[in-house]
């Protein structure tokens, strides 16, 4: 199994940025280079502040237009996103359309896109929308089986890996002597994720091109039609399942619900579900706590994020897939 892009908050905007104040003219603000802004005849950039893959909108003679940057120092196989993106663009999907080729320099590929209509849900998603993404997820994981797309994604480690790092571990023991409710939530559920993906480390399960963040404001609407899926930077191969990281998120059951109506999950997905959401969660955790620690271990927890989430528990993931959730000792 390997692992996706790292966490993406709540309340992330339309194309999976956050929305952090760094507009058009916010400080700090990455920059487009200009030798893109100048071969590319762009204007009026605002950033849009997705920390992994900045993304801006810009116009060129007036039209509205998107750059992106698929950074090589988050993953240095930006190519994956880019040939998922076309390949899906030729199924029929509605994913961001190249204007131009990318421009590579040393931070990554810049590349230009046409703009997409649409809006996403609004918030909070109600629940019919959440059984419909559900529904679209599936048929995504079905158009991703028909790109051909079968190898890995060079720099996305597997998630038992992950959980088996010895420094992530000492750092979490670390955690726990000064924030005891802190550190053990984080330790109970590192541990049980450890377990969890250890044995079921050879079950068989279906494996496949994953979105990574398949959630509501990546997805575009208008007229009641998908008019946009956005963000495809973390796109990888990996077991299907793992997609609900965050698509679910630990406790939208109806994106489960609605998957299903599509293609069930079968006994050895639903087990391996939780898990991998846990996994998941601690992408990052040890270079945080590493950073934090270093500057006294003092102020606001660093895992705010993390924390919310690993103290979620859904019925539906609990009785489907007969795990215990660690919450308490």
């Amino acid at each position: 199994m390997t692992a996706t892009a790292g966490p993406v908050a709540d309340g992330a905007g339309p194309d999976g940025s956050v929305a952090d104040g760094a507009g058009a003219n916010g400080a700090g603000a990455p920059r487009i280079p200009e030798e893109p802004r100048r071969r590319w005849r762009l204007a009026s950039p605002e950033h849009l502040g997705e920390p992994h893959s900045p993304t801006w909108r810009v116009t060129r003679d007036g039209a509205p237009l998107v750059v992106k940057c698929l950074s090589t120092a988050h993953s240095p196989d930006w190519q994956y996103p880019w040939e998922v993106g076309l390949a899906l663009r030729r199924l029929g999907w509605p994913t961001p359309e190249p204007v131009e080729e990318p421009w590579v320099d040393g931070d990554g590929a810049w590349a230009l896109f046409a703009f997409l209509p649409g809006r996403p849900a609004e918030r909070p998603e109600p629940p019919a929308e959440q059984r419909a993404r559900g529904r679209l997820l599936a048929e995504f994981h079905a158009a991703g089986a028909e790109t051909g797309i079968a190898r890995r994604r060079i720099g996305y480690p597997p998630l038992e890996r992950i959980v088996a790092d010895p420094e992530l571990a000492r750092r979490v023991a670390a955690h726990e002597r000064r924030r005891p409710d802190e550190g053990a939530l984080l330790r109970r559920h590192l541990d049980a994720a450890r377990a969890h993906l250890a044995e079921l480390a050879d079950v068989a399960v279906p494996v496949g091109v994953v979105h990574g963040d398949f959630a509501p404001w990546n997805l575009l609407r208008e007229a009641g039609r998908l008019t946009g899926l956005l963000d495809l930077a973390g796109a990888h191969r990996n077991p299907l399942v793992t997609d609900f990281a965050l698509a679910w998120r630990g406790h939208h059951d109806e994106v489960l619900r609605g998957y299903e109506e599509v293609r069930p999950l079968s006994e050895a997905e639903w087990r391996l579900l939780l898990p991998s959401y846990w996994a998941w969660l601690f992408l990052g955790v040890r270079d945080a706590l590493a950073a934090h620690q270093a500057a006294g271990g003092d102020g606001p927890s660093p895992l705010a994020w993390q924390l919310g989430h690993l103290r979620r528990v859904s019925p539906l993931a609990a009785e489907r897939s007969g795990l215990r959730y660690p919450t308490a000792g």
